[in-house]
C-alpha cells in the first residue's frame, strides 16, 4: 500500500493495482536520500546473474520476484543486502482486475 497522500494519478484510493518495472529502472542507491519520484527499498539479493559489466539481481518486493539491472561491482553475491532505488516515473501501472494499463 502507498502511504496516505502518495497516490498515483488515475488510481482511486484502495484500488488494487499491478506494478510493471523494467530492470534498467532499478538502480543501486548512491545518495543518502532518494530523488523525487524514486522509491527506495532495502533488498536482500536472492539470485545474481553476472553478465560482464552488468549484473542482474533478483530480490522480492511484496512477495513478488523483481529483477534489477546493476553495475557488476554493485553487488557481489546472493544474500547481500542492498538499497535499491526504483524510478517510479518509469513504472507502468495496471488495474489488478482487468490488467489494463492505467
Amino acid at each position: 500500500p502507498l502511504a496516505p497522500g502518495r497516490g498515483l494519478k488515475g488510481v482511486a484510493d484502495g484500488q488494487q493495482v499491478l506494478l510493471g518495472l523494467r530492470p534498467e529502472h532499478l538502480t543501486r542507491a548512491h545518495t543518502a536520500t532518494p530523488e523525487q519520484g524514486t522509491f527506495r527499498y532495502e533488498a536482500t539479493i536472492d539470485l545474481l546473474q553476472p553478465t560482464g559489466s552488468r549484473s542482474y539481481a533478483t530480490f522480492r518486493l511484496a512477495g513478488a520476484p523483481v529483477m534489477a539491472e546493476l553495475q557488476a561491482h554493485d553487488v557481489s553475491r546472493p544474500g547481500e543486502k542492498l538499497a535499491i532505488d526504483i524510478n517510479m516515473n518509469r513504472a507502468s501501472i495496471f488495474d489488478a482486475t482487468t490488467e489494463r494499463a492505467i
